[in-house]
């Protein structure tokens, strides 16, 4: 196989922890979980890809629920103009921690601050790791966890599909998950001549560890800033290795976290699950194979969809539930009638009260990238697992890393079968179902484009 292709990598870290009480995201009513400290920080980390023709693939993650476009378009477009690099070559993607800054709190004074700070951090970031590059070769392979993640929709004794969000799976016993998760685990590894090399690995799994715990009266949310299992794992490799750290994030959309240390419960579960993930990475390192390096090339699509307006006929219902969960604060309360009509919970009734206001097509962009035979799917949302599985199985490419809530978030879109199933996911998504399929044709289509050229 052939894997000489002269490139260089760089590698920076830039520290983005709020150095002010902030909401956190995640979660309803974001400010009543104002943070009260720091677990540990959360970074944006940058990997800069330079090919022999001075063609650079830029790759940020961030310890962030996602990339907002508030802060996301003002950096991708100071990045490109100072150091010359194409838009759509510069890919900035969120890790999905559950306990850092709720940017749509916009209008709040701390957020409003700390979306300056972030915007010049990026900039800066790029800078150094551009800075930083070092001639480099590639090896890459993938392993598999074991009970790590799960799919969060169940079937239940009666055939009906629930998901674990708001405590509706408890309604009945559950007979099964409705499939499997997503594995797999993807390693890329840039040995560098005079410096540190680069671990690159993509997973899906969400990251709500350091944010709740389970009590006997339900979930309790816990006020702290953490970057959740990824900065536990980063911090595990990179003391195990002579290695940087990048975690990207993959198409976890339906899937959650499990984990069966005994510190479930504890403020410190996040770093023990990230040690655990780290071990599995660890013996994937002994399966690592040359990978060619190549040309660097990326592209954007636009995906169109109407708004989901097929639940319009519940407006008026809708609206006495969102009424009534202001005049009690009681969710408990407010599911019970809002499933007398059809409704999962007075989030879902925010949510059809929210789409019936949008009018006209929505859009959003869908980025590919390749830089030789790695390639990149980037999703604007949170995206269901099963569509991930499909772009990296009919990829051209050996290997294709999945990053979601990439280059701004649309929320959720889920498969077609996930629309099906109903839960929380299809209720907040504005589009039509199949606009995931969508949008995994697109960046396939790219990716096709950029093959069959090479």
């Amino acid at each position: 196989m052939k894997t000489e292709s002269t490139f260089t990598a760089g590698y920076s870290r830039v520290d983005i922890t709020p150095t002010e009480s902030v909401p956190l995201a995640g979660y309803g009513n974001t400010m009543q979980r104002l943070s009260q400290g720091v677990l540990d920080p959360l970074f944006a980390t940058f990997i800069a890809l330079t090919d022999s023709e001075n063609n650079t693939l830029l790759l940020c993650t961030l310890d962030l629920i996602k990339t907002a476009d508030f802060y996301c378009v003002p950096a991708r477009d100071a990045i490109s103009k100072a150091y010359g690099i194409p838009r759509e070559n510069i890919i900035l993607s969120a890790t999905h921690t559950h306990s850092g800054p709720d940017f749509s709190a916009s209008e709040y004074e701390p957020i409003i601050r700390c979306k300056d700070m972030i915007v010049e951090k990026l900039t800066e970031g790029a800078g150094m790791a551009l800075a930083d590059r070092k001639n480099a070769t590639m090896t890459a392979g993938h392993t598999y966890n074991e009970g790590l993640n799960f799919v969060r929709h169940y079937v239940l004794e009666d055939d009906s599909v629930a998901g674990d969000n708001f405590g509706s799976f408890k309604a009945a016993p559950i007979r099964d998950h409705v499939t499997d998760a997503d594995r797999q685990i993807q390693i890329v590894r840039l040995c560098r001549e005079g410096g540190k090399g680069i671990l690159m690995v993509n997973w899906q799994a969400h990251p709500t560890k350091a944010s709740t715990r389970v009590t006997e009266h339900g979930w309790s949310h816990r006020p702290f800033i953490s970057a959740d299992f990824v900065g536990a794992c980063r911090a595990y490799i990179e003391e195990k290795t002579d290695c940087h750290f990048a975690y990207f994030q993959g198409a976890c959309g339906n899937i959650n976290s499990r984990s069966k240390i005994p510190e479930e419960d504890s403020v410190a579960d996040h770093i023990a699950y990230g040690q655990k993930l780290g071990d599995y990475i660890l013996a994937g390192l002994d399966q690592l194979s040359p990978l060619n390096a190549g040309k660097a090339e990326a592209g954007e699509a636009v995906c169109t969809s109407p708004v989901n307006h097929k639940e319009n006929h519940l407006l008026p219902h809708a609206e006495e539930i969102a009424k009534l969960w202001k005049e009690t604060n009681d969710p408990a309360l407010c599911s019970q009638e809002a499933k007398k009509y059809g409704m999962n919970s007075p989030y879902h009734a925010l949510h059809i009260i929210r789409k019936a206001s949008l009018t006209g097509d929505l859009s959003f962009s869908v980025g590919a990238a390749h830089f030789g035979d790695l390639a990149i799917g980037a999703f604007p949302y949170e995206m269901f697992d099963t569509n991930g599985k499909e772009v990296k199985e009919k990829s051209p490419y050996p290997m294709t890393f999945i990053l979601e809530n990439a280059n701004g978030t649309n929320n959720y879109i889920p498969s077609k079968r996930g629309f099906e199933h109903g839960c929380y996911e299809a209720d907040s998504c504005n589009f039509l179902p199949g606009t995931g399929e969508k949008a995994v044709e697109a960046a396939l289509t790219i990716l096709n484009q950029f093959y069959q050229e090479k």
